[in-house]
C-alpha cells in the first residue's frame, strides 16, 4: 500500500477537480450553441394584398348578373329621382311666377292605335317584351324585398306596387291589341 496519505488525497482531489474544470470550460460553448438559433436563409413570405382587380377575377356569372341587376335598379332609381326633381323644380318655378300648379296626367299618354295588321303585330311584339321585362323587374323587386333590411321594405313595396300597376296596364294593352288583331 501506499504509505503516503497526501498522495492519495492529492490524486483524488485532482480527479474531482478535473471533471469540474472540463464542465466549466464546456459550459460557455454549450450555452452559446443553444442560446442562438441559426439564421434562416429563406425570406419571410409576403402576404397577398387583394385588390379590386383580384376580386373581379373571382366573380361568378351569378355574381355578375346580380351586380348588373343592382346597377340597372340604381340607374332606374336615379332616373326616377331626376324626374321627380325636375317636376319639383318646374312646380317651384310656376309658383315663383304666380301660376297655378300644373296638373299631371293620371296615366301616361298612349301611342295612337295602329290600324294596319303589320303595325298591330309589331305593337303586340313590343308589348310582350314590355310585359316580360316588367315581370322580370317585379321578381327582382320581390327578391330585393325578401333580402332587404326592415327600414327598406316600405320603399321596395312602393316600387313593387308601381311595377305591378305598369304590368297590369301593359297586359291590358296587349289584350286590346290581340283583340284588335283578331277583329281584322
Amino acid at each position: 500500500m501506499n504509505t503516503r496519505p497526501g498522495l492519495q488525497s492529492g490524486f483524488m482531489r485532482q480527479c474531482r477537480v478535473l471533471p469540474a474544470l472540463c464542465l466549466l470550460a464546456a459550459a460557455p460553448a454549450f450555452a452559446q450553441g443553444t442560446g442562438q438559433t441559426p439564421q434562416r436563409a429563406e425570406k419571410p413570405r409576403a402576404k397577398k394584398v387583394w385588390t379590386e382587380d383580384d376580386l373581379v377575377a373571382l366573380r361568378t356569372s351569378s355574381d355578375l348578373y346580380v351586380i348588373e341587376q343592382q346597377r340597372k335598379a340604381a340607374q332606374e332609381q336615379a332616373a326616377r329621382e331626376a324626374e321627380q326633381a325636375a317636376i319639383k323644380a318646374a312646380e317651384a318655378e310656376r309658383k315663383k311666377q304666380g301660376l297655378p300648379a300644373a296638373k299631371l296626367p293620371a296615366t301616361p299618354p298612349t301611342t295612337p292605335v295602329p290600324t294596319r295588321r303589320e303595325d298591330i303585330q309589331k305593337r303586340i311584339d313590343e308589348l310582350r317584351k314590355t310585359v316580360a321585362d316588367l315581370e322580370s323587374r317585379l321578381r327582382i323587386a320581390e327578391d330585393a324585398d325578401y333580402q332587404a333590411r326592415e327600414d327598406q321594405h316600405a320603399e321596395i313595396a312602393a316600387r313593387r306596387a308601381d311595377l305591378q300597376e305598369q304590368l297590369d296596364r301593359a297586359r291590358a294593352d296587349l289584350q286590346n291589341m290581340e283583340e284588335k288583331l283578331r277583329a281584322l
